[in-house]
């Protein structure tokens, strides 16, 4: 599975036909729309100055540092929505210093012990961000995504895209990520794709996050015009996460989803419930290695970064905090959970 290339692997996604025929016909009526406000149908975006604001959505993420200097450069400003119950705070405020960030911490009581909490509180938190925003275009980061800041997947090169495009239409905007799970040298199942959530988009007053159910969505009018830049910008650390995150990961969504709050008033609460019914387990220990040896099934092997690796990451790519260990019958384990 590792590429030899620095080129951008193949993104596209195996479609049907009739969803081919689907697509095309809606991205052409988008395409058609999007004139309405350069013709003066519709308004153009307001005036601000063309630049970009980073919603920064963090949780006690390890990799908060990381992921804001990845972000020096192309963020003008960068709004900090933190729902954090450990030193994460501390940590954003530190790096923010060092690297002289233009950073806008806004921290969240959170009424759920949770990730960000139900869908409706992480809507709430997405759409305090984007009130707080001040520059033409929004991009929708996470703590656990890393910038390329050199080499031909540098994410200056999308900046200047974006900040080329026409001030007098409105866009939304989806480019490549890498998602690694495990380690810093596994894929799993979203391996190299263009990812689905907008990445960026055009701010406008009346284009807020709601709640669709599952996750929290933003819907855009038809004049929005779709663009989708096929090049991995960013990579997602998806389950390169400490042992514990991987198990309340695991039933976080469904968590979400049940929205039995009354019962399960805090995800630890679910988790117990869950590897009972599950698993017959009240070990959280277990639970941890049963969590990753799902996620073991589903992983392969993948070099891509020790060629083509974010700057922010080389020295943890040297010296990686978690490293997937094979046995001789190449079963696989973590050294953070071994060593436990």
């Amino acid at each position: 599975m590792a590429l030899e290339k620095t080129e951008t692997p193949n993104l596209k996604l195996p479609l049907k036909t009739r969803e081919v025929l689907t697509h095309k016909i809606v991205d052409f009526a988008r395409y058609c729309l999007s004139f309405l406000p350069k013709i003066g149908v519709v308004k153009p975006p307001p005036e601000r100055p063309n630049g970009v604001s980073v919603i920064f959505r963090s949780c006690n993420d390890e990799w908060a540092e990381l992921s804001l200097k990845s972000l020096k450069k192309f963020a003008d400003e960068i709004i900090v929505i933190d729902a954090s119950t450990d030193d994460t705070p501390a940590r954003i405020k530190k790096v923010a210093k060092e690297e002289g960030l233009n950073l806008n911490f806004i921290h969240m009581n959170v009424p759920l012990d949770s990730l960000m909490g139900d869908t409706e509180t992480y809507v709430y938190h997405s759409n305090v961000g984007l009130r707080c925003t001040k520059y033409r275009w929004v991009v929708i980061w996470d703590a656990d995504f890393i910038a390329y800041t050199s080499g031909p997947n540098d994410i200056m090169q999308l900046k200047k895209f974006l900040l080329d495009l026409d001030p007098k239409m409105y866009y939304r905007v989806n480019i490549g990520f890498l998602y690694l799970d495990g380690d810093l040298s596994h894929i799993g199942p979203w391996g190299f794709r263009i990812r689905r959530e907008v990445f960026a988009f055009t701010w406008a007053p009346h284009v807020k996050f709601y709640n669709a159910g599952r996750f929290e969505a933003i819907n855009f009018p038809l004049y929005y015009r779709r663009i989708i830049v096929p090049c991995i910008y960013a990579v997602h650390l998806v389950t390169v996460k400490n042992a514990r995150y991987l198990l309340y990961r695991k039933y976080w969504t469904d968590w979400r989803e049940n929205a039995d709050f009354q019962r399960f008033p805090k995800l630890e609460d679910y988790v117990r419930y869950r590897l009972k019914k599950d698993y017959n387990t009240d070990s959280e220990e277990e639970g941890i290695k049963i969590a990753f040896a799902e996620l073991a099934k589903n992983l392969v092997k993948c070099d891509y970064l020790l060629k083509n690796c974010p700057e922010v990451l080389k020295d943890e790519l040297t010296n990686p905090r978690y490293k997937i260990i094979y046995d001789e019958k190449g079963s696989m384990s973590r050294n953070d959970i071994i060593k436990n």
